[in-house]
């Protein structure tokens, strides 16, 4: 069986296993606190269907725990604030998961790399901080190809990350019409607080005079 036909067997029918403690809201009001987490929404109607389909989708959110904590990251945790009025969350470790089941993950990505030109992956690069123009390593190539994967992998129904990451999120859609699947991630992409210094689009770890980090006195 092919990595491809594995997703497009993913289906927005199946039904996950309900929760007695699931507060009871209408569909418009799960759509309506779903659609205020993100600036953008691809798409709207889809997130409608999505919700009627499967009242509890999977969301994904995706960061690495790694160095100091700024304010950005910290107000991120108030979009999966929301998302817990009718959703539970669990927090999943990648590496975990992969070497679990790396027989699927693994081909996965090379099918999402062999459908897609390098300047097509090289676009995505911004997810890194980076740029088409950057002298970019190999592993940073194969970088965005593994974050789609991932999208697939963890079988997400939206994936909500910031406006950053919106080249790749439109790449894993572009790859559902590779493969021909009709029901495609739901991305939800939030504003980004912008850094410290002029023209800065976000804050950032790597660059401590963008940010305002959790431990800071004044």
């Amino acid at each position: 069986t092919s990595p491809s036909s594995g997703v497009q067997s993913l289906s927005v029918d199946s039904q996950p296993p309900s929760s007695s403690s699931t507060p009871q809201m209408s569909l418009e009001e799960k759509f309506k606190i779903i659609r205020s987490v993100g600036e953008e929404c691809i798409q709207e109607d889809e997130l409608l269907n999505l919700l009627n389909l499967k009242p509890e989708p999977i969301c994904y959110d995706g960061f690495e725990p790694s160095g100091r904590m700024h304010i950005a990251q910290l107000l991120r945790t108030l979009h999966l604030d929301l998302l817990c009025f009718f959703l539970n969350v669990e927090f999943l470790w990648s590496s975990d998961e992969i070497n679990s089941r790396a027989s699927e993950y693994w081909p996965l990505v090379m099918d999402i790399a062999r459908r897609n030109k390098l300047l097509r992956i090289m676009r995505c690069c911004q997810i890194m901080g980076r740029s088409e123009q950057d002298e970019l390593l190999a592993a940073q190539i194969l970088y965005p190809c593994m974050q789609c994967a991932d999208i697939f992998f963890l079988k997400a129904d939206i994936f909500q990350l910031g406006m950053d990451q919106r080249k790749v999120n439109v790449l894993a859609r572009e790859y559902c019409d590779d493969i021909k699947r009709k029901n495609k991630p739901i991305i939800l992409s939030y504003h980004m607080l912008l850094g410290l210094q002029q023209g800065q689009e976000k804050m950032s770890k790597s660059d401590p005079s963008s940010s305002i980090f959790m431990e800071d006195e004044e």
